[in-house]
């Protein structure tokens, strides 16, 4: 009798922000392992290569679905998603190719406990990225993000925990680290200072003396958004290896 393999992982597609996907096209993926399928509110992950647990699937799978959803946070145009794993599926191949379903293993299907509201009827899907990987320092990064975005950390805050966790955590000086993580030397400059800056509602220290607090400006603001954005997706990258595009001064907001 031949051994049982993997066939499918199911997931749930899940709106943060309650949109509505109902008009959204069908989106295929193709992965090195996987053909994936989203339609609805379902994922349909079928393995195209061999695995001989549910366990040893997802521990392909689940890498490339976190990854989805850290580009959805951080590219959030497409509207930002969460995957809930619901089960899997084994198999026994037969001749011919055709496989016998042997047993499906449900999964979590707790939702979280984020709040949503229905706002926007989407007509596509947000387009996953296979060149990131959230690594634990990405992870920690997102997380960070998230707290913002939720109104949890202020901006100057977020913005000098990544520049300070670029310099010492991911490398060891900021010159390597714009090295490892293929970021133009300004961008990292401009982030510390303008991290640095703020009024005294938000500053993260005091001013030197014989200096004044800075507020920063709105088009600041903007620039300080969209560079930690970048830089953690900078570091998603360097995380899934391979080459990836320098981030430079150009590829942000234009600073006054």
């Amino acid at each position: 009798m031949n051994a049982p393999i993997v066939d499918l992982l199911l997931y749930q597609l899940v709106p943060c922000d309650g949109d509505d996907y109902a008009r959204a096209d069908p989106l295929d993926v193709v992965g090195g392992a996987f053909e994936a399928r989203l339609e609805g509110d379902l994922l349909t992950v079928r393995m195209t290569q061999r695995f001989a647990s549910l366990d040893e699937a997802r521990a392909i799978v689940d890498p490339f679905v976190r990854a989805w959803e850290l580009t959805t946070d951080l590219r959030p145009s497409g509207g930002r998603v969460r995957f809930k794993y619901l089960r899997g599926q084994t198999a026994q191949a037969q001749s011919g190719g055709r496989h016998h379903v042997l047993a499906a293993e449900s999964g979590d299907y707790a939702l979280g406990e984020e709040e949503w509201s229905a706002q926007v009827s989407r007509v596509s899907y947000p387009v996953p990225d296979f060149g990131l990987r959230v690594s634990p320092d990405v992870r920690t990064l997102w997380d960070r993000h998230r707290g913002h975005v939720e109104g949890r950390e202020p901006l100057l805050s977020l913005a000098g925990f990544v520049v300070s966790m670029v310099d010492h955590w991911i490398s060891h000086t900021r010159a390597s680290a714009g090295k490892k993580l293929r970021i133009e030397k300004a961008v990292l400059n401009t982030l510390g200072r303008l991290a640095a800056s703020g009024g005294p509602t938000e500053a993260r220290k005091a001013p030197s003396p014989g200096e004044d607090f800075k507020e920063l400006s709105r088009e600041e603001r903007i620039w300080l958004e969209a560079a930690v954005e970048a830089v953690i997706l900078q570091a998603a990258r360097h995380a899934a290896g391979g080459d990836f595009q320098r981030l430079t001064m150009g590829e942000l907001p234009e600073l006054p």
